[in-house]
């Protein structure tokens, strides 16, 4: 692949050889016209030393970074306004020196020290130009550092008056507000209404948890508390009068206990005594009084109770309605003092605001008071070290290095050629070995003819002959007879379309030379001229008819009273005959596929040779009647996209393709093994008995 690929660049440029010469005779004649026209030019070398110095207080004000500095100072020295300048002190103070000159400027990374380089047209102007250089370059930064300060003076002038005002402004407001406001009386509120609201925040807080807790009570619940908080006043006081119900409770119990008695009393008598003795029936008569008024009890003990409860649920709704009125009291004193609160601290915060704002504004007025006071003395302070290494030196002619310019002209010829010819690479789609041609189409290579030339004299290529001297043509043919002789259908292989995409790429003379290798077999052989329109196979085998395949399309002449023998034994040959203007109109239909049937019935193989399918519709109407069709490529001559649209066309048909032919092979290829063992098919003088 990569001589393949070295191969085509060494074409391109044995084609395109006068594309780099142009462009490096070009190149060298720019080179040439600019040397002549070059006046004499004269260099003259200072240098200076410009390095920052450690930033005091006072010139920080007016300082430069230092991440910038060498590239300012560079920018600077290169200006036009230095430059202009130091061309007014030359022509100021030597008017009879006259010339032109220019500078470079130079700094090396780390370095603080400048070269600058003068080259003009006068040696003394060159030399003093330089100098001026310098010198206006020290009074451009000595004036930038006056008008630098200046106006820092006039900022900070302006800022500070207008610190000023405002300072008085601040002041003004901050006494205004003392005199309305008694800082003391609302300081106090402040901690009082603090305080205050906390108390009524708890009392509130005390009595929303009671109101909730008797909101939600049961009736048990409320009875339960009752006897909770009489126990209690129990306990504070014991000599308190009981109420109705306790009482009833005590009888209820004292009756309770003495009817348990008396049954124990009944119990024990009925042990000893009979029921109707006296004492029994008095026992008994005891334990139904104590029956009847134990019911009594109960029943007026349950009548306390409710009563007693109706009492309480009667309390309980007088406690919640006081509760709940006294929390409404309780919110207003609450807003209230909030109110006084939040004015006690508005007060508080407006007076810490103003005097805050006093504070800033007189840090500020301070701040920049001292920047002012520091700005003269600044001013004065340099910020950076200037200082002249080596004035000018003695102007020097400057070589104009002709040599130098040359070569470097000839290597940007070559390369502008190099490039020119990369494009025409790069845009030019046309193969030139069986590789690239089988990488672009997938098709098989039956065969790659080489290129030959024909003889001065000769319009037309010559047909090869049984004893012909171009050997390698010959054998090509004969590997192109083999290609078709194996191929895996070669029994159904019996008529060949021989066709290409532009016209000039060979397909006839291929056409006549397959023909005549096919008959060297002692196959017989029809060659049809099929190219209707520019037919040359009858020159080609010297032949001058009356009539041919257009004559038997029309319907004039049978097609086997037109075929002719040749000097070739085993082929024949019909001829295109008169010129038609749509021969495609006659090569599709039934009488077309009967003729060919009937030449395939004479003859081992018929050979069509077609007009070019770009050119004209013939080849593509002809070939469905055709067993196989293959493609001519011209190496270096037909265009890739050419070939692809042609045989779009033919799969549109759904027409086969055998494979391709690779026409016009150069010899410098490396991939042509005819041309390299070319001497392998000369013939040989004998070797006698004394050579070796």
């Amino acid at each position: 692949m990569f001589w393949t690929q070295f191969n085509r660049y060494k074409v391109l440029l044995i084609k395109h050889w006068w594309v780099p010469f142009i462009t490096v005779s070009l190149a060298i004649a720019y080179a040439a016209n600019k040397i002549s026209n070059r006046p004499v030019l004269y260099e003259s070398v200072g240098k200076m030393k410009v390095s920052l110095l450690v930033n005091i207080k006072e010139a920080a004000i007016v300082s430069e970074e230092s991440t910038t500095f060498f590239g300012n100072q560079k920018e600077i020295l290169e200006s036009s306004v230095v430059k202009h300048r130091a061309q007014s002190r030359v022509q100021l103070e030597n008017p009879n020196v006259i010339g032109r000159a220019d500078i470079i400027v130079e700094q090396r990374r780390g370095v603080s020290i400048f070269i600058i380089r003068g080259k003009g047209t006068d040696p003394v102007y060159t030399q003093l130009y330089v100098n001026a250089i310098m010198q206006e370059f020290i009074a451009f930064k000595s004036e930038e550092r006056g008008e630098r300060v200046e106006d820092m003076a006039k900022q900070m002038n302006i800022s500070l008056e207008k610190t000023e005002k405002e300072l008085l402004a601040n002041e003004k407001e901050f006494y205004d507000f003392k005199e309305k406001n008694n800082m003391t009386y609302w300081e106090e509120q402040s901690r009082a209404s603090a305080q205050f609201l906390s108390q009524l925040k708890t009392k509130k807080s005390t009595l929303t948890s009671e109101l909730q807790l008797l909101e939600q009570m049961t009736t048990e619940q409320l009875a339960q508390r009752s006897k909770r908080m009489e126990g209690n006043d129990s306990a504070n006081a014991n000599n308190s009068p009981k109420d109705f119900a306790t009482t009833l409770e005590g009888q209820y119990i004292s009756s309770r206990q003495q009817l348990v008695q008396q049954m124990a009393e009944v119990d024990r008598l009925t042990q000893v005594l009979k029921p109707q003795h006296p004492k029994m029936l008095k026992a008994k008569d005891e334990v139904a009084k104590l029956q009847r008024l134990i019911s009594i009890l109960e029943q007026q003990n349950k009548e306390a109770s409710q009563v007693q409860l109706a009492n309480l649920k009667a309390d309980n709704e007088l406690r919640v309605k006081s509760l709940k009125s006294e929390l409404i009291n309780l919110e207003e004193s609450l807003k209230e003092w909030e109110e006084k609160g939040l004015e006690a601290n508005r007060k508080d915060a407006e007076y810490q605001r103003l005097t805050s704002q006093i504070q800033r504004t007189k840090e500020s007025y301070n701040q920049i008071l001292k920047s002012v006071q520091s700005l003269d003395i600044g001013k004065n302070v340099n910020q950076e070290l200037i200082r002249v290494m080596q004035w000018a030196e003695d102007a020097n002619e400057i070589s104009k290095n002709t040599v130098t310019h040359f070569v470097n002209a000839f290597v940007g010829g070559l390369i502008l050629g190099g490039i020119i010819l990369l494009l025409i690479y790069k845009f030019d789609d046309r193969v030139g070995n069986s590789n690239e041609l089988y990488d672009q189409f997938k098709l098989p290579i039956l065969a790659q003819i080489p290129y030959e030339k024909v003889t001065t004299g000769q319009k037309r290529f010559p047909v090869l002959q049984s004893n012909d001297d171009r050997r390698v043509l010959a054998e090509s043919f004969r590997n192109l007879r083999s290609s078709l002789l194996f191929l895996p259908n070669r029994k159904k292989l019996r008529t060949i379309l021989i066709s290409s995409s532009i016209p000039q790429e060979g397909k006839s003379t291929i056409s006549a030379n397959l023909a005549v290798t096919l008959a060297m077999t002692e196959a017989s052989v029809l060659l049809v001229d099929a190219d209707l329109r520019m037919g040359h196979l009858a020159a080609d085998f010297g032949l001058d008819p009356l009539c041919g395949f257009s004559d038997v399309l029309e319907g004039t002449v049978s097609w086997g009273n037109t075929v002719l023998p040749t000097h070739i034994p085993n082929l024949h040959i019909l001829t295109a005959g008169n010129p038609m203007n749509a021969p495609g109109d006659f090569l599709c239909g039934e009488i077309i596929e009967a003729i060919i049937e009937e030449m395939k019935g004479r003859y081992d193989f018929v050979i069509f040779d077609s007009a070019p399918i770009l050119v004209a519709d013939d080849t593509t109407t002809l070939a469905p009647s055709i067993d196989g069709v293959i493609m001519v490529f011209r190496a270096n001559f037909t265009k890739v996209r050419q070939v692809q649209s042609s045989l779009n066309g033919l799969k549109t048909r759904n027409i086969p393709v055998l494979g391709m032919i690779l026409n016009g092979f150069s010899e410098d290829i490396p991939d042509n093994y005819y041309y390299k063992y070319r001497d392998y098919y000369t013939p040989q003088k004998s070797i006698g008995k004394n050579e070796v």
